[in-house]
């Protein structure tokens, strides 16, 4: 910590500036609103993402079931059913022999259902209940109806080259958003008799099973989760913006009671500086008082501890030994005076130290040059001891 002086040589104590506790505050407040932002966006990706692969789920399971059930029918080389004028009517791209058969008891005409003429009736039914679209496509149709739209046409040359095995993307139709979804035939035994002519060979994917699933109940579904998870988002951001506001009002009510303490102790260490300086300042005023009159006086005068340090002493006592005020201050009579006169010192102030009463003694006191010199040694008693 810094300090800077005051009142000619005091400290006083330089407050570093603080950062505003409400700054803390708004970041606290911005960074639990960012973490919960992007925890929303993430969980909301993840219910589109989620959305998606259902529609996805669901059609690539209407595509595995048309490939079950064709494969039945493959196997069973067509089924025979009671032709329907209007909805089961013999299919124009079959060979004319052994399409058609009649009932020899009731008359009545059946006739052969091949593994693609199954399919688009299913699919044809299908659409009717659940909206999900389908029908088989080829780049080389027999039936003209067949032909691919230009998304199926580049998804179908992926497949026919092997690139993937299945091609799936959301498009836009004129009734909304649909997962498009569709997966390669491939050429076996049963399919030889009417794709041969067209050059096909066993393993060669010959087309696809394209199917149309709507988003619209998906992403209906997605959009209530979505409400719920804004919901509870919201909960949580405003269990963390009280949790941060309570937190920081308890922090900032200590930091007030911390600051109110410390405003206190700095005025307390103020007035006791200042208390300080004006007892240093009155002591050196009274000491220059003091200096000034025994500098002034007729007679050497000196004032010692009782260890026998010279505590001060005036110029006409320090010039009777032919020394300076600064080499006698802090030394003793050992030091100053030959042995014959520091033992006469010695044993004049004992008696002083030990009756606590004033003594005059002359004999054998003599100054450098020597001239003799009398002394009236006197005590300064303070707290009950002499000083």
């Amino acid at each position: 910590m810094k300090r800077s002086s005051a009142h000619g040589g005091g400290k006083a104590v330089k407050v570093r500036k603080r950062t505003p506790l409400s700054i803390y505050y708004f970041l606290m407040i911005a960074g639990w609103s960012l973490i919960v932002a992007v925890s929303f966006i993430y969980n909301s990706s993840l219910q589109e993402e989620h959305a998606l692969e259902s529609a996805r789920l669901l059609a690539r399971t209407a595509v595995e079931k048309d490939v079950i059930y064709r494969q039945w029918n493959s196997l069973h080389n067509g089924v025979f059913v009671p032709v329907v004028k209007g909805k089961f009517e013999p299919n124009p791209y079959l060979p004319v022999k052994g399409r058609d058969i009649t009932d020899s008891e009731t008359g009545k005409l059946y006739t052969k259902i091949n593994p693609a003429y199954m399919t688009r009736l299913v699919h044809e039914l299908g659409a009717s209940y659940s909206g999900v679209r389908g029908h088989i496509t080829s780049t080389n149709p027999i039936r003209k109806g067949n032909e691919p739209d230009a998304w199926e046409r580049a998804a179908l040359e992926k497949l026919e080259s092997r690139e993937e095995e299945e091609v799936s993307s959301l498009q836009v139709g004129s009734k909304g958003e649909y997962m498009r979804l569709i997966k390669g035939l491939e050429t076996n035994e049963s399919c030889m008799p009417c794709h041969a002519h067209q050059g096909y060979k066993v393993g060669d994917i010959r087309g696809g099973i394209s199917v149309d699933v709507p988003m619209t109940p998906f992403f209906s579904a997605m959009n209530e989760s979505k409400r719920t998870l804004s919901l509870s988002h919201v909960g949580i951001w405003l269990i963390g913006f009280t949790g941060i506001t309570l937190s920081m009002r308890q922090i900032g009510d200590g930091i007030r009671e911390r600051d109110k303490a410390e405003s206190e102790l700095r005025a307390l260490t103020a007035e006791l500086e200042q208390r300080v300086l004006d007892r240093t300042q009155a002591l050196r005023l009274r000491q220059q008082e003091i200096q000034a009159f025994v500098d002034n006086a007729s007679a050497g005068v000196f004032l010692k501890y009782t260890r026998g340090t010279y505590m001060m002493v005036n110029k006409l006592f320090a010039n009777m030994f032919n020394y300076s005020l600064a080499e006698v201050r802090g030394r003793r009579d050992v030091d100053l005076l030959s042995p014959e006169q520091y033992a006469i010192t010695h044993a004049q102030e004992q008696h002083v130290i030990e009756t606590g009463a004033a003594h005059e003694f002359k004999d054998g006191m003599l100054t450098s040059n020597g001239t003799p010199y009398g002394c009236l040694v006197f005590p300064i008693i303070a707290s009950n001891r002499v000083m």
